[in-house]
Order: C-alpha cells, then structure tokens, then sequence
C-alpha cells in the first residue's frame, strides 16, 4: 500500500506534489483541530465527574454524622403544625393585629420545593415604633420553625416614625 502511495506520489509533478502535501497537511490540521476540542470537552466532562465523586465520597464519609442530625430534626419536626398558604396569611394577620401594627399585607405566593411547598407573604408597615415590631416579631417566634421571617427592611423617617417590609415564610409537605 505504501509503495502505491510512493509511486503516485513520485509520478506527480513538483506543483502537484506540493499540492498534495498542502491538502494531506489541511486535513490533518482539520482532525488535529477536532480530535483537541473533543479532548477538551471529554477533559472538562471529567473533571466535573472527578468534583461530582469528591462530593459524594465526602457525603458518604459524613452519612452517620448527617443520619444522625436527621433524626435529630425528625424529633422536633411536628408535620400537623406545617402551615398553608391561608394559615401563614391569619397567622402573620392575627400577629400584626396583637402588636397593634398598621400594615398591609400581600397574597401568599407559593413555590414547588419538591416535598414541600414553600409559602412567602410580605408584610408593610407604616409609621409605627420599634415595640410594636418587637412585639410582632416575638409573636411570629412563637410559630418557629414553620413559620420564619426570612428579611427584614427597617427605615426610619427622621421624626421618630419607623416603616417595616417584613417577608415571612412557612412550608407544608406537598400532597
């Protein structure tokens, strides 16, 4: 095979002979070029593995110290007292009304968290002093865990008047 190739080549011109070396030489480069991106790509592909192992051998290594923390939060964890989307809405009401707080409230929104659905309402306030917040903010404690203030925004007018933005959230499991 090789001597067929020699004697093609050999029976050439010098002109033909230069353009074939040009045309074998572009279609190496062309898979030269290729077979690198596709290194490249399987090179990156491979590390993301190799992060993804490390993660998990970690995660394994840890699983009697989580297992444990688990059972921990199953202990505490009462699934009757999740609250919906309506109960965070008369739960953070009735907690505005007893620290006599003039506000307004949004509808709740809800998010799909795979087993859970998570439930956040905002809560604006107009002019009121730092008691009655303080006051609010110890009654919607008394709903913790499952229902949390997850950012507060106080701003002050200069006259002594304090304006709130309360977001609070609360989940139940999805049925």
């Amino acid at each position: 095979m090789f001597k067929k190739i020699a004697q093609f080549y050999k029976s050439r011109n010098r002109r033909e002979r230069i353009m074939l070396v040009c045309v074998v030489a572009g279609a190496a480069l062309v898979w030269f070029t290729m077979l690198s991106s596709k290194n490249s790509e399987l090179s990156g592909e491979i590390q993301k593995l190799n992060s993804r192992k490390t993660i998990a051998e970690t995660v394994i290594a840890r699983a009697p110290e989580i297992q444990a923390e688990l059972e921990k939060i199953r202990k505490i964890f009462d699934v009757s007292k999740t609250v919906s989307a309506v109960n965070l809405q008369i739960t953070v009401e009735n907690c505005a009304k007893e620290a006599e707080l003039v506000y307004s409230l949004s509808s709740a929104e809800t998010k799909d968290a795979g087993k859970f659905k998570i439930h956040t309402i905002t809560l604006s306030s107009q002019k009121n002093d730092l008691k009655q917040y303080s006051k609010f903010e110890e009654k919607i404690a008394e709903f913790e865990p499952y229902v949390t203030l997850a950012r507060v925004i106080f701003d002050g007018d200069g006259k002594g008047g304090v304006t709130a933005k309360y977001t609070i959230n609360s989940f139940e499991l999805a049925r």
